[in-house]
């Protein structure tokens, strides 16, 4: 999932405000940000569906999904020990069919 920056974004992003509004629930949109170029970020989320609304609606980014691989996974996601503790793990297969293992670490 990618997340593209419109070309051009406004100079301002949030006026000041004295009570607190939820972005997911309201039909306005912020005006204007200060970020005016971004290559990328690298993030992990609870919830793709509520990051990317998130981010499309408050810097206006533009939500683009990237066609699958065909990478067939062989097991996962399973929990294993890593070094330094429990961890969440898939398994596959590259193209000289090496098991290779893809892990995070869980968060208590």
């Amino acid at each position: 999932m990618l997340c593209r920056l419109p070309s051009r974004l406004p100079a301002r992003m949030w006026g000041r405000t004295s009570e607190k509004q939820s972005w997911r629930h309201s039909n306005q949109t912020p005006s204007t940000c200060l970020i005016h170029r971004l290559d990328h970020i690298v993030m992990t989320v609870k919830s793709i569906k509520d990051t990317t609304m998130f981010y499309s609606k408050i810097l206006g980014m533009e939500i683009i999904t990237f066609k699958a691989c065909d990478v067939p996974i062989e097991e996962g996601p399973v929990p294993r020990t890593g070094a330094k503790g429990p961890i969440m793990s898939i398994y596959f297969r590259d193209p000289d069919g090496n098991l290779i293992e893809v892990s995070n670490y869980i968060s208590p």
